[in-house]
């Protein structure tokens, strides 16, 4: 039986910048280790793009079986089993059975389009607001977040006063420290709202993603229960709420760091569709990313066991010098296509198009309609998001002297 003492996870500190995580380092030395995971478990950690890509890549080697953040959260237990309608801990058919319901909607470019001026119409609602503040102002709390909680309301077809409850929720959700109990408390009245909406549905169908969910479970041969679809709605919001706020942050704040990739972006405001996908390689905000070995195998230079957890560290990935050269290097012409911030295989994130979207517009709009957006306070004063799955700024106060109409 093992009994060595293994490094610990590489988490970032309240004052350390992300980007450039400690990972880099455990890449360096050995790109295959094992490390002491926060949730107490002990997992091979994955640095290098390549290992990763196969790791994530190969559903038959390596199951999806524990959730995908089981090395990070307390809450979630590796082998317990999956609950209803939670298609993030299953593989093959029994995955894709689920994943065909929503695919349509996030993962079609031409479903998606439809969105664009609904994302913009929020987005210059809610810089209309910022107009009326004082600065400095968080950007987090009156800007990003509530935007990302809006456009999913509209996904789902969620009465906007129940946005609140999105954002309450799902920044939430994946903090690595929250009990079972304390988990269960804190989405009570998301579940409460979306079986509800779920009933609602069932008797009036609309156009939102939602409805649209529903009249494909009723079309299955192998039905799909409410409950199921209540856990799918939720997966979908978490999924897609927490990390799309985390990413432009850290999109802002990678551009504050580099002024003259910014001030580019501005004098070629064209460019920024290009540059969204750099940034988000750039930042890669997601920790997740946990599989099991489902028979003794290699991986890299190490033999992993039947049973063992391997744990993608997706940040490090992003910034491989082998994928990415000089990788540390924000270059806004960079096409930065290929990176693995959204994941890789058959769970390669599904609102990955709507979340491009959502940055771009956002980056786009800010920049043209507060010319002078700056950060507020010195570098020393900065902290970040510690002891969650998601990284990135825990606040980012800003200023600017003028908010121009829209």
């Amino acid at each position: 039986m093992e009994t060595s003492v293994h490094p610990g996870f590489p988490l970032p500190e309240a004052h350390q910048c992300p980007f450039g995580p400690a990972a880099l380092s455990f890449r360096r030395a050995l790109p295959v280790q094992k490390v002491r995971c926060p949730s107490g478990i002990d997992a091979w950690l994955v640095t290098r793009a390549a290992e990763i890509r196969e790791l994530l890549g190969d559903a038959e080697r390596f199951s999806n079986r524990p959730a995908p953040n089981t090395h990070l959260l307390t809450h979630i237990v590796p082998d317990s089993p999956a609950a209803d309608g939670d298609f993030t801990r299953m593989d093959g058919e029994a995955h894709q059975r689920f994943r065909r319901l929503f695919g349509p909607e996030l993962m079609s470019r031409a479903n998606l389009t439809r969105y664009e001026p609904v994302i913009q119409r929020i987005v210059d609602n809610r810089i209309d607001s910022l107009a009326a503040l004082d600065t400095p102002a968080n950007l987090h709390e009156h800007f990003a977040q509530p935007v990302v909680a809006a456009v999913l309301a509209e996904l789902f077809g969620i009465p906007p006063h129940h946005s609140e409850i999105i954002e309450r929720t799902t920044s939430r959700a994946l903090d690595t420290r929250a009990t079972p109990e304390q988990t269960l408390e804190e989405q009570l009245p998301l579940i409460e709202l979306m079986y509800g909406l779920v009933t609602e549905r069932r008797r009036s169908p609309g156009d939102d993603l939602l409805s649209k969910m529903l009249i494909r479970a009723d079309g299955c041969d192998d039905p799909i229960s409410d409950l199921e679809l209540m856990a799918m709605a939720i997966i979908l919001l978490v999924a897609g709420g927490d990390s799309t706020v985390s990413a432009f942050l850290s999109a802002i704040q990678a551009l504050w760091d580099n002024p003259a990739q910014l001030a580019a972006l501005r004098d070629a405001p064209t460019a920024i569709p290009l540059a969204t996908e750099e940034l988000i390689r750039y930042a890669a905000i997601s920790l997740g990313g946990l599989r099991m070995a489902t028979r003794r195998t290699e991986l890299g230079d190490r033999t992993i066991e039947s049973g063992d957890l391997i744990a993608a560290f997706l940040p490090a990935a992003t910034w491989d010098p082998a994928h990415f050269p000089d990788p540390e290097h924000l270059d806004i012409t960079r096409s930065g296509s290929g990176h693995l911030a959204f994941g890789y295989g058959a769970h390669l994130c599904p609102g990955r198009g709507l979340a491009r979207m959502e940055i771009r517009i956002m980056l786009e709009t800010i920049l043209r309609r507060i010319p002078t957006l700056r950060p507020a306070g010195s570098p020393d004063e900065r902290r970040y998001r510690t002891h969650n799955v998601v990284l990135g700024p825990a606040v980012l106060p800003a200023a600017w002297d003028f908010v121009a109409p829209a």
